[in-house]
């Protein structure tokens, strides 16, 4: 008995170390056969605030909630709002450590870990997902997305403003997140931004 303890002991101790405890930050699936690594805040490459509405649509259901986005190199921290403007969640992602706490009574849209990817699919420069294939586009507007392709088939798209072509920030404006496979939006328009020191 105490060799199978010992033996129990050992796989915790070696499993990969970019699980937090209940809160996956890698391979997090993002459609079948295709799966997400959740990126260091110090990837996005700038230190950010940002004040956000958010449109998420699935089938006939429609949500709209107001998110607070804090970036810096060491941390992210997004706040979820209410619609009476308290606060309904706060997730954050350091390292490899992710959080979550939420308000007695508060629901999240959907699990932490995907919240934070389809935010880092969005906004963060490349992010790849592992099982489809990435690549620029440009709209018929002209503006540009980017695209996460299964052969032929778009499973994931993100089309961005064309202020964000001239601004060069890709939260410029409004963003248009669209997951093909498992058919929900989210629209995403920011309504502050600023630059924070880093």
């Amino acid at each position: 008995m105490t060799i199978l303890r010992i033996l129990c002991a050992l796989c915790l101790l070696l499993q990969p170390a970019c699980r937090a405890p209940g809160l996956r930050v890698c391979d997090i699936p993002m459609a079948r056969d295709a799966t997400f690594d959740l990126l260091p805040p110090s990837a996005l490459g700038r230190s950010i605030s940002l004040e956000q509405i958010v449109v998420a649509k699935h089938g006939e259901r429609e949500f709209t909630f107001h998110c607070l986005l804090e970036v810096d190199p060491q941390r992210l921290v997004l706040v979820g709002m209410t619609p009476f403007n308290t606060r309904a969640f706060t997730i954050e992602l350091s390292d490899e450590e992710l959080s979550i706490d939420v308000s007695p009574g508060a629901q999240l849209p959907a699990e932490p870990s995907r919240i934070l990817a389809d935010l880092q699919l969005a906004l963060w420069p490349e992010p790849k997902i592992d099982g489809l294939e990435a690549r620029l586009i440009q709209t018929q507007s002209g503006g540009l997305g980017r695209t996460w392709s299964r052969g032929e088939s778009a499973v994931v798209q993100v089309t961005y403003s064309l202020e964000m072509k001239d601004r060069g920030a890709p939260w410029v404006g409004t963003l248009l997140f669209e997951q093909l496979e498992q058919q929900y939006t989210l629209e995403v328009t920011t309504v502050r931004a600023e630059t924070l020191a880093p």
